[in-house]
């Protein structure tokens, strides 16, 4: 498994280290307007995103489905290699960033009081169950439905906000009451991880009874 998810970094490689360090250096040059904390994650986001849509989208340009399949390996190592790239991004933005609040906070370049890194992995673990979701879309069907798919999704969080504050107010208590347990951050890292982990069990069952083709 690990030499396929060499191949996904290797083919990845530019598009993540240029946006990994377009977050670097924005959080640095807007550290002390007290934004960079919050532009360093949205950029982090977005490449983990990106590597998501390319691992899936390289494979479909470069048809490499049909050599894969010939290698003396189960189709679903294939699928856990992809969703084990994800995670590998997703933790190691996460130690960068943990990283950066260190670094830049010591050498007087910004502070990173207004969002631990704690508060980060949290926040950022609804990212990691929807590339769940986006890879397990990719795998079904192929990149451009499964693009459609996760924009359709996107289109779903504005949903809250044509409901008039007043009937928000109940479920917006019921959260606040629920984060501030304290099994809450185990709980939610627990949930998180059984729907990632779902969602890939689902991939590696509709990746198994795809014909080549259905990808190319």
């Amino acid at each position: 498994m690990l030499p396929l998810m060499y191949k996904d970094f290797y083919l990845t490689r530019k598009h993540l280290l240029s946006l990994t360090l377009l977050g670097l250096a924005v959080a640095a040059l807007l550290g002390r307007t007290g934004a960079g904390t919050t532009v360093f994650l949205a950029v982090a986001w977005v490449a983990l995103w990106n590597f998501t849509a390319r691992v899936g989208y390289v494979e479909e340009r470069n048809r490499t489905y049909g050599l894969l399949w010939t290698l003396p390996l189960p189709r679903r190592v294939i699928v856990r290699s992809k969703f084990a790239s994800v995670v590998v991004v997703w933790a190691g933005q996460l130690c960068l960033y943990a990283l950066a609040a260190k670094v830049y906070e010591l050498v007087g370049l910004t502070q990173f009081d207004t969002l631990p890194p704690a508060t980060a992995f949290f926040g950022s673990l609804p990212m990691l169950v929807l590339m769940g979701l986006y890879l397990y879309l990719i795998l079904r069907f192929d990149y451009l439905r499964a693009t459609n798919g996760l924009r359709f999704v996107f289109l779903l969080f504005l949903v809250p906000l044509a409901i008039p504050a007043g009937y928000l107010e109940p479920a917006a208590r019921w959260l606040e009451a629920a984060a501030a347990h304290p099994s809450a951050p185990a709980a939610g890292s627990a949930l998180a991880a059984a729907v990632y982990l779902g969602f890939m069990r689902v991939a590696e069952q509709s990746f198994e009874r795809k014909e080549l083709r259905d990808v190319g």
